[in-house]
């Protein structure tokens, strides 16, 4: 049975951020430790010492009382890193929250990646905007920007219920640690959460491929070209 799932999660997220599979990270500590054993420290089998956590710390920056123990600070302060006086105020506070778990730090960053994918659809919008030279098109510009809008709606209320349910599989995972889950079923939460999740991805990649649609106008021209073409003899 997985009994360090939390110190599990938070080595994966370690790898994840340093851009390290198991091989890599095994050759990097110079066999600190092996891959069976790195195996079951991933599944929550075992702990990693606190000799590797150390190593960790001193060689990434990725500190052994939060591998361990989960104590924010997640990184370690280090040389050449943006110091508190260089950053405006929201940065410093978007820093602060990403340091204080790896699960926070994941969803800042999937916020983030999507406040970029909203300001690219929106420059899109403005590209639309300027594209307009008829009514039809502005029908047509019309309902891409309704359509838009209402995909990205979509997006955002399935992450709300995808980290609803996140919410639930985790107090249940965690009573289960304890001994006290009694009848907390579990399988539902985690079918629910992964549905959510493969939503919310279909969702973001319809939007990051609708990023790439020409205008209506672009694409009307486009069209008589194809049937000026096709009339050739």
């Amino acid at each position: 049975m997985s009994t360090h799932n939390d110190v599990a999660d938070r080595f994966r997220y370690f790898l994840e951020s340093t851009g390290l599979d198991r091989d890599a990270f095994v050759a990097a500590v110079d066999g600190a430790i092996s891959a069976t054993s790195l195996y079951s420290v991933l599944n929550g089998h075992r702990r990693p010492s606190r000799a590797l956590a150390v190593l960790i710390e001193h060689q990434w920056g990725f500190r052994a009382n939060y591998l361990l123990a989960g104590q924010a600070p997640v990184w370690r302060a280090a040389r050449g890193r943006l110091t508190p006086d260089r950053l405006s105020a929201d940065e410093q506070a978007v820093l602060e929250v990403m340091s204080r778990s790896a699960d926070i730090a994941r969803a800042v960053r999937r916020d983030l990646d999507d406040t970029v994918l909203w300001a690219d659809l929106w420059q899109r919008t403005q590209t639309l905007l300027a594209s307009i030279d008829s009514a039809d098109v502005a029908h047509r510009v019309f309902d891409d920007c309704v359509q838009t809008s209402r995909q990205f709606q979509a997006l955002l209320d399935c992450k709300g219920r995808r980290r609803f349910t996140h919410l639930v599989v985790s107090f249940i995972a965690h009573c289960r640690r304890l001994g006290v889950a009694g009848n907390l079923e579990d399988a539902q939460a985690i079918t629910r959460e992964a549905r959510w999740q493969e939503e919310e991805q279909a969702l973001r990649s319809a939007l990051h491929a609708r990023l790439g649609t020409p205008a209506p106008a672009d694409a009307r021209v486009a069209l008589e070209q194809r049937i000026a073409d096709a009339t050739v003899v």
